[in-house]
């Protein structure tokens, strides 16, 4: 990792990191290389832990078979600090009337970011404390009903 990265070029690539692993064991990884053990998670207005953010993550993309990840906005609002937006489009296995089915998740956040060992590197860094605004929107499955049989 490049050692002047900025702080939200660093948050983008381990955020990016998350949603374009593999298979769950790397995003797992990803996650762990984002987050402190002990993060403070607010997430729209409820605290949670970071065993409840790595669940919310696995569940969103389970049965995914695409994830495109925009960044709307993401700027260092104060120097240990990132804030900003990105969209997330996540394309299921499954298919309603022949196309993918699709949820479009937009994330609003405030990230706190240190180093979380003595000696600070790039590879120390993790957010300890994540406030987070999510809003899900998937769109609606309309399917006729089968018209019944008169006898």
């Amino acid at each position: 990792m490049s050692t002047n990265q900025s702080l939200p070029q660093w948050f983008q690539s381990r955020v990016s990191a998350v949603y374009d692993a593999p298979d769950e064991s790397s995003r797992s990884a990803a996650l762990d290389a984002l987050l402190a053990p002990q993060v403070n998670v607010l997430h729209n207005g409820e605290t949670k832990d970071v065993e409840d953010k790595r669940h919310r993550v696995m569940s969103q993309t389970a049965a995914s078979s695409k994830i495109d990840l925009k960044w709307e906005k993401v700027e260092e609002s104060a120097p240990d600090e990132v804030k900003g937006s990105y969209v997330l489009t996540i394309s299921s296995m499954f298919r309603v009337r022949a196309a993918p089915m699709q949820r479009h998740v937009t994330v609003n956040f405030t990230a706190k970011i240190a180093d979380v060992n003595d000696t600070p590197s790039e590879d120390s860094k993790r957010v300890v404390h994540l406030q987070e605004q999510e809003e899900i929107e998937q769109a609606p499955i309309h399917l006729q009903s089968i018209p019944k049989k008169e006898e």
